[in-house]
């Protein structure tokens, strides 16, 4: 190779890399700045730290269908939003959650909605690239390498990163739509009859003793935060009271963590409302109707144990 060849395969490089760099800019910077009422927008709320209310539901869609915040709002005199995220289960939100307790100005209350699956152990997480973007935080870096090490590390290769995301993903953040109608305050209800008879498999409810040390940190660094937090339950429809002596053990493991770290526990599990299959539209999530009348028994239920609120 002469020397004006090997000029130009060195300016080529160094022209496609800067151009590379400037694609990542632009496309991470399109990523941040998505503010859509999905997952991913409610992600940059909470990192950008936008949503700061007094109390914050937490959780997968078990509570993003299930808690009015609105509602509660109106009742309660306290400001709320549900940060519930489709599929995201506690193990692969908990970075977020830490993050949101170091940094809310104004939080007084978490609600920690957990379903029957919620603390089992999983291997697999569900659409990482809406959090892929904020592996520069601890919380969030901590949470990820607990998975997968490895894809942590590959993040730090330039560009890396947009490899990380498929077409419904860049369709998404390129779109001129950012906001959607159907999610009021985080929450999102569906006006659903029963629609899917699949049940759950016990064998896939065992509390994973390493997410309860998880919910136990997080638990304390809340308390030191100066935030109360509440572990809340959510309803599964089962078809007799006797299908849910099938979930004691859990349920007694649960009890015993709530009064070992001295929080509140509100089981929703047990109560007349998992018995009633027109509040449902599948085991897990409850219909428009189920979301009304389970978040006025929370709302009963908060206001009882907070005197103080009206």
């Amino acid at each position: 190779m002469t020397k004006k060849q090997l000029l130009y395969s060195c300016l080529f490089v160094i022209i496609a890399g800067f151009i590379i760099c400037v694609l990542t800019f632009s496309i991470e910077h399109k990523v941040k700045t998505y503010r859509g009422n999905d997952a991913l927008g409610k992600i940059n709320g909470i990192m950008n730290h936008e949503l700061d209310p007094e109390l914050s539901i937490w959780g997968a869609s078990t509570a993003w269908v299930h808690f009015d915040a609105s509602l509660i709002e109106t009742k309660t005199g306290v400001s709320t939003f549900n940060m519930g995220l489709n599929g995201t289960f506690y193990d692969q939100y908990r970075g977020l959650l830490n993050h949101f307790i170091h940094s809310s100005k104004k939080a007084k209350y978490i609600v920690i909605a957990l379903n029957i699956q919620e603390l089992a152990k999983k291997e697999q997480l569900y659409r990482p690239q809406n959090f892929y973007h904020y592996l520069n935080d601890p919380y969030i870096n901590e949470t990820f390498s607990t998975f997968d090490r490895k894809k942590v590390l590959s993040m730090h290769i330039p560009s890396y990163i947009l490899t990380t995301y498929d077409l419904e993903f860049y369709q998404k953040i390129l779109s001129k739509e950012t906001s959607s109608p159907d999610d009021i305050k985080g929450f999102h209800p569906n006006d659903l009859q029963w629609i899917n008879s699949h049940n759950t498999s016990t064998k896939d409810i065992e509390i994973d003793s390493l997410n309860l040390m998880y919910l136990q940190k997080t638990i304390q660094y809340s308390k030191k935060n100066q935030i109360t937090p509440i572990i809340c339950i959510t309803p599964f429809y089962c078809e007799t009271e006797q299908a849910i002596s099938t979930f004691t053990k859990e349920l007694e493991l649960l009890n015993q963590f709530a009064i070992t770290n001295d929080v509140i526990l509100l089981n929703y599990l047990t109560s007349p409302l998992s018995l009633n299959k027109s509040l449902f539209y599948n085991h897990l999530h409850m219909n428009s109707k189920g979301a009304e009348l389970l978040t006025n028994a929370f709302i009963t239920d908060f206001k009882t144990s907070f005197k103080t609120i009206k």
